[in-house]
């Protein structure tokens, strides 16, 4: 079980967001550290997508309203940040040398149709950068990376 930011009481006159991410264990009882969330928040949402990541969005950051969301792939790829704005959307996830990475993008998710956005090789940096500039007009927008050799 993922558990994934939170609430940690009052600091000053806001709201303390958590950045922590762990994972419980509930055959052992035991908690164990799993990375952070690229921004604390509290009151959003975490999803199980269908291929097992966790899509972590929204919530509350002090007294701002948040509208980023983060991905979270279990036992492979760290929390990174997805973020929206009026003209692009931005999708930046943990590659590995000799991987090529796909981005694809779908307004309809029962539809099963998926639009080719761009693709890249895996630097040695370990962090690869999508962008779309036509992702976040106006529309609901889903994204997938497809990975393969």
């Amino acid at each position: 079980m993922l558990v994934a930011g939170g609430y940690g009481g009052y600091s000053g006159l806001s709201a303390a967001a958590l950045s922590i991410a762990q994972l419980y264990d509930p055959a052992t009882g035991t908690w164990t550290a799993t990375g952070s969330l690229a921004t604390p928040r509290y009151n959003h949402t975490a999803t199980v997508l269908p291929n097992g990541q966790v899509l972590i969005a929204g919530g509350h950051y002090g007294i701002r309203d948040l509208t980023s969301a983060e991905l979270y792939t279990p036992a492979a790829i760290p929390l990174r940040q997805f973020s929206i704005s009026l003209s692009t959307a931005q999708l930046s996830v943990q590659s590995y040398v000799g991987l090529s990475y796909q981005l694809q993008r779908s307004s309809n998710l029962s539809s099963g149709t998926w639009q080719f956005i761009g693709s890249a090789q895996a630097g040695t940096d370990g962090v690869l950068t999508f962008s779309d500039p036509g992702g976040a007009v106006g529309t609901q927008q889903f994204y997938r990376v497809l990975v393969t050799p």
